[in-house]
Formats: C-alpha cells, sequence, structure tokens
C-alpha cells in the first residue's frame, strides 16, 4: 500500500487540494469523500465531517495493477471553528449533504507527497510552492473545462454541475465503494474485484460539449448565423453602383420570400438592372436562400409558414467573409455529399430549439459547424451531423490555443498531450502545434475509414461514444462518405415526402 500524506486547513468552509496518486485509473474504496478529479490534483470536500482538533481522514482507491493507495489528510481547524462546533455539536447519525465541488468554490492549498520511510504526519506536506503548482499556473488560462475529458474512471466526487446533460447521461455511473470490511482485503483482491468497465474512458469535452453528443444538449456563445437581409446583401457591396431604390427591393425579396413565393422573387430578380454591380451575386444568393427553402419546407412536410424561413437559414451556406460573398453556387442537388462533409452549413444556439419544437424530418445527410469563443478568448468550433436516427450528434471538436510566449505553449501541449493520451493514442484526439499555436482536435470514431477495424483502440477505448449514435455502423468499415450516403438512402426510402416522385410515361 501507498501511503501520502497532507494538511487540510478550516476544511468546514473550505475545500482541499492534494496531488492525486500517480494513477490514471483507479476504482474509489472509501465511501462518504466526495472529491472532485482534477487530474494532477483532487479537490477534497471536507465539510460534511464535524470540526475535531487533530481529525485524520483517510481516502483510499486501488488502481488497476492492485496496488491501493491510502491518501492521509490532517484537518486543521483554527479556534472559530473549533468554538462553533462545541457550540452546536453534530450527532454521529447526522446526515450533511456535501456540497458540489466546483471550480469556481474557494479551495486550501495543501497539497499531498508520498510518504517517506520514518516520516511523521506532518513532514508529509507540501506547501503551494510545489512545481506541479507552478506548472499549472504557468499554462494559458482555460485550456479545457473543468468538464471536460477525464481519464479516471470510479470518480467518488459529486459530478461537475458544468457538465451538460448528454455527458452525464454518456458517462457510465461511478463504480460503487467497495465496503468498509471489503477494503481491508489484499491488494490484489482488491483489483480482480475491478470491472472490466473500468478500463472504457469517457468521451472527451470543451465547456461541457462532449464528442458524441446531441446537438439539444449543446450551450456555448455561439456565432449567430446569417439573417435573410444578410443573405441577400451577401457580397453586394454597396459602392455607389447599386440601383437607388436597391433598398426597397432587398424589402420586398424579404416579403416574398417569407411567402414562399418563388415566382415572385424570380420576377423581383429579372428587373435588377443587368448592368449594375451586384447582379450575378443577388442570383447566386437568391439560389441558395431558394435551395434553402426547399429543403426545410420537405423537412416541415410542406408547411410554409417562420418555422420554415427560420429553419432555412441553417441551410444557406453562409461564406468565411460575408462581404465576398459566394464566388461559385453550392448545389445541394447535384452535389449531395458536400453538404453531409463540408463547412458550409452553420448553426447557434437557435437550432437546438428550433428542432425540438418543429421535429423535422430530413431527407439528406448534413454537418453544421458553430463557433465560439472559450471564456478565456480561443476559438473553438464544434461540429454537428446527421446521425442515423435523425437527431445530429457531435462528430468534431477543435481548439486554437494562442499564446505570445512559445515556452507557455509548448508546457501546454506536454499537459495536453497526456491529458488526452487515450484518446491520442485511439486517433480521436490530434495535438498539432504551430510556433505560439496548438491546434487540438477531436473526431469520432465514425469517420475514420475503417470504423471498428482500424479504430479498434477507439471502439474499445470509447465505447460510450458509439452508445451516443451511429451504432450500426459500428464494424461495418463504412467510414463516414459511406454511412452518410447509408442514411441519405435509408431517408429517401422510409420518409414518404423523401421518395422520388413517380414520372408519368405520357
Amino acid at each position: 500500500m501507498h501511503h501520502y500524506y497532507a494538511e487540510c486547513h478550516n476544511p468546514d468552509t473550505e475545500l482541499c487540494a492534494v496531488q492525486s496518486p500517480d494513477t490514471s485509473l483507479y476504482t474509489v474504496l472509501t465511501p462518504g469523500i466526495p472529491f472532485d478529479d482534477l487530474m494532477t490534483h483532487w479537490v477534497v470536500d471536507l465539510r460534511q465531517f464535524p470540526a475535531v482538533k487533530g481529525a485524520v481522514k483517510m481516502l483510499r482507491v486501488a488502481s488497476t495493477s492492485g496496488e491501493v493507495h491510502a491518501i492521509h489528510m490532517k484537518l486543521v481547524y483554527d479556534k472559530a471553528s473549533l468554538a462553533r462546533a462545541a457550540r452546536k455539536p453534530v450527532s454521529a447519525t447526522a446526515s450533511v449533504a456535501p456540497s458540489p465541488v466546483t471550480a469556481s468554490t474557494p479551495a486550501t492549498a495543501a497539497v499531498s507527497t508520498a510518504a517517506k520511510p520514518g516520516g511523521g504526519l506532518g513532514q508529509g506536506a507540501v506547501m503551494p510552492s510545489d512545481k506541479s503548482t507552478e506548472r499549472a499556473s504557468a499554462a494559458p488560462a482555460d485550456p479545457v473545462s473543468s468538464s471536460g475529458y477525464v481519464v479516471r474512471t470510479g470518480q467518488g466526487g459529486v459530478p461537475n454541475t458544468a457538465l451538460s446533460p448528454s455527458a452525464a447521461s454518456s458517462t457510465k455511473p461511478p463504480i460503487k465503494p467497495a465496503a468498509p470490511s471489503e477494503a481491508s482485503k489484499s491488494a490484489g483482491q482488491a483489483a480482480s474485484s475491478i470491472p472490466d468497465a473500468t478500463v472504457t474512458v469517457p468521451p472527451p469535452c470543451l465547456d461541457g460539449i462532449c464528442l458524441g453528443a446531441s446537438i439539444q444538449t449543446l450551450n456555448a456563445a455561439f456565432e449567430p448565423v446569417m439573417t435573410l437581409g444578410e443573405q441577400l446583401r451577401s457580397g453586394i457591396i454597396s459602392n455607389g453602383t447599386l440601383p437607388s431604390d436597391a433598398e426597397e427591393r432587398f424589402k420586398r425579396m424579404e416579403i416574398l420570400y417569407r411567402k414562399g413565393d418563388r415566382e415572385g422573387l424570380e420576377k423581383e430578380a429579372a428587373t435588377w438592372p443587368s448592368s449594375t454591380y451586384g447582379r450575378d451575386q443577388l442570383f447566386k444568393n437568391l439560389f441558395h436562400l431558394v435551395q434553402a427553402y426547399e429543403l426545410a419546407e420537405q423537412a416541415l412536410g410542406g408547411k410554409r409558414n417562420a418555422d420554415t424561413v427560420a429553419l432555412a437559414m441553417y441551410f444557406a451556406p453562409q461564406p468565411v467573409n460575408h462581404k465576398d460573398g459566394f464566388q461559385s453556387t453550392v448545389n445541394i442537388k447535384a452535389y449531395p455529399m458536400a453538404f453531409a462533409t463540408g463547412s458550409s452549413l452553420h448553426f447557434d444556439q437557435g437550432l437546438p430549439k428550433l428542432l425540438a419544437k418543429t421535429k423535422p424530418m430530413f431527407c439528406g445527410a448534413f454537418r453544421l459547424e458553430g463557433h465560439y469563443e472559450s471564456k478565456s478568448g480561443y476559438p473553438s468550433t464544434v461540429a454537428v451531423q446527421t446521425d442515423s436516427d435523425g437527431d445530429f450528434k457531435v462528430i468534431t471538436m477543435q481548439r486554437l490555443f494562442m499564446n505570445a510566449s512559445r515556452d507557455s505553449v509548448q508546457q501546454l501541449h506536454g499537459e495536453l498531450a497526456q491529458r488526452y493520451a487515450p484518446a491520442i493514442k485511439a486517433d480521436i484526439a490530434k495535438l498539432k502545434m504551430d510556433g505560439t499555436r496548438i491546434q487540438l482536435s477531436f473526431m469520432h470514431p465514425i469517420m475514420f475509414q475503417g470504423v471498428g477495424a482500424g479504430a479498434d483502440e477507439a471502439s474499445k477505448l470509447f465505447l460510450a461514444l458509439w452508445q451516443q449514435g451511429w451504432m450500426e455502423f459500428k464494424g461495418k468499415n463504412a467510414g463516414l462518405l459511406g454511412a452518410m450516403n447509408t442514411i441519405t438512402n435509408h431517408n429517401k426510402s422510409s420518409i414518404a415526402a423523401c421518395k422520388p416522385k413517380v414520372l408519368s410515361l405520357d
């Protein structure tokens, strides 16, 4: 058994940060002591215990190799805490619910260290000047959220409240702590009692958004998609060469579009002076808008209302630069896979609500991207893809870390490589460093050409990803294009509105 020692000051009012044992997979053996796993450190909540002078609490975990790690935490109270406890004693049978451990709660910086032979209780305590703490503080802020990817399983703490509902449901429930009598068994017995499920790794997450999660669970400040007015004007620069009544024309086209009057739109566009700058770009914009309206109308069973227009805005391709507009048309009928694998369709926080309200049925397969900045200002991208159950699931996540200091970026690169080691080994995570920039990317196993064959490691470690969707493609060696084609063909044969119309022979 490995012993560790730490001092936790004022644990009745503050949380205690202790250095975690050097093990990535573990099972909690000590019930009743919640903690939040922050990889290199654990934040332990001891506030439910009454203040008693000289009290010591022990947290024990067993690794998959059979080793047992015991953290002895000496509870150090000030006079005020002891006085309060004396005035209001807590019965031994009283049940005090521990508060959830969150990143915003202040923590006492007492870090545990491995015990040395003959060392006393106080000799093992390490103050915040420990090098591991200094390394953590030197990295750019908020590399990933505290609700993100956790390598360990069997965590004994209260689930982080920042986790999205999908993240909470996709992670397997914590392993039930062993009873005190079982905890006293040998290390070998402890290891043999750990089920095979402990080798399953939860899906990686960023800001509570997890790979494989439903679009309904996403919650971030996504950049808004272009409005109807912006779509009409995209790439048409007002430089004095537009018709004098251009704004009136745009407003009339908006009214016609909201009515679903495609013939009226064509007539209005035909009156645009051919010698005027932007006429060709206007036709491209209308092509994309009409195409999006037809798709939304079909998905909503032929309805033409405000919801149809709102849904269409998510299926009108968006140029990278609104001012430049599209240089060519993107034809969904001619190139359906361009929407299943491309990045021209975007979404924002309004799409999940609209999907829940209207429940559309799409004939094709689609990929949409959402863009937002983390709390520390790092640009982040989330892509969702049509699943076999009709929902949109997170298929890729990407974050770009930027810092003026090359040393800080190199240090962060090392920490990210260690944190996401299983995902990197399974090829669903990649780290790319370029000067003072780091690109962190996550990809669902379905994106691999050899799903279930070339991605065996991902299939074994990240079983929860498959449980979130695309189950029928696991092990079929389909790859992303094959899976999306299969979904499209299935929809066309099973959804009445998607079936091709029978042409008359006359």
